[in-house]
């Protein structure tokens, strides 16, 4: 039908918008535009709304918040007097994206528990989890670290299918562990992380743990395991070309 094609095209519109947005945004822009007029003209408030939200996304990552804050309000808008509770939860955390990158986390925190409290009720595991994790970093941000990982704990529990996503929540905990010097809580998570992140093959991700575990090691005094997994990150980041932990790896293996 011609919703259907309607909705495979508008999917590679958003699709394209998002993977494009820190590459080329310009091309980004014409995707998220794109999308925009042609779903105005369908009438189709769903995706008016995804395509003000990219809009909303690419704008905060070229830090324009107050055009990011425009859109992320219009999608707010349309999504609450259409009624789609899904729809006004996505609007919500986009929101807060907003508020968070111009250092309002209350507001944004707001935003978070709000949209929390849709998804619970529609069954949303896996936004739940989203959700979970990014009221997690907000509590890190405002520097309640105990609640962030109440958050990231619930974040864990819900998340059945999804190991990388388990592996970067654990890292977060385990970076409030860290902050709340408790390392050997911090070690423990971040070896859960490192485990899953191998079962995965994320080298990426892995490089970082490893950098992980060398700090927290060395914070524990503990200089022969932390030079043991600083070697391991470097060692990774040569062979991926992860040049940012590269150097963070061994500016702390020679210091």
């Amino acid at each position: 039908t011609a919703s259907n094609v309607d909705s495979v095209r508008f999917n590679a519109y958003t699709f394209l918008a998002w993977n494009l947005k820190e590459t080329d945004k310009t091309l980004a822009f014409k995707y998220a535009n794109t999308l925009l007029d042609e779903a105005t003209a369908a009438k189709n408030t769903k995706w008016i709304v995804r395509a003000l939200s990219d809009l909303c996304s690419i704008h905060l990552f070229k830090g324009e918040i107050k055009k990011a804050h425009e859109y992320a309000e219009k999608a707010l808008g349309i999504a609450r007097k259409e009624g789609n509770k899904k729809d006004i939860a996505g609007a919500l955390i986009n929101l807060s994206s907003v508020k968070s990158h111009d250092n309002q986390f209350a507001n944004a925190l707001e935003l978070q528990l709000d949209a929390l409290k849709i998804y619970e009720e529609l069954k949303k595991d896996y936004y739940v989890v989203l959700t979970c994790n990014s009221i997690g970093a907000t509590y890190n941000n405002i520097g309640n670290y105990k609640l962030s990982n109440v958050y990231l704990n619930k974040a864990f529990k819900a998340n059945t299918t999804r190991p990388q996503l388990k592996a970067l929540t654990l890292g977060m905990m385990a970076d409030n562990f860290d902050k709340l010097n408790k390392t050997d809580s911090a070690i423990y998570c971040y070896n859960q992380s490192k485990a899953l992140f191998e079962e995965i093959g994320d080298m990426s991700g892995l490089s970082t743990v490893y950098n992980n575990l060398g700090t927290a090691y060395q914070n524990l005094g503990d200089l022969k395991n932390a030079e043991l997994n600083y070697k391991e990150s470097i060692k990774l980041c040569k062979e991926f070309e992860s040049l940012e932990t590269l150097a963070f790896s061994e500016t702390c293996l020679a210091g």
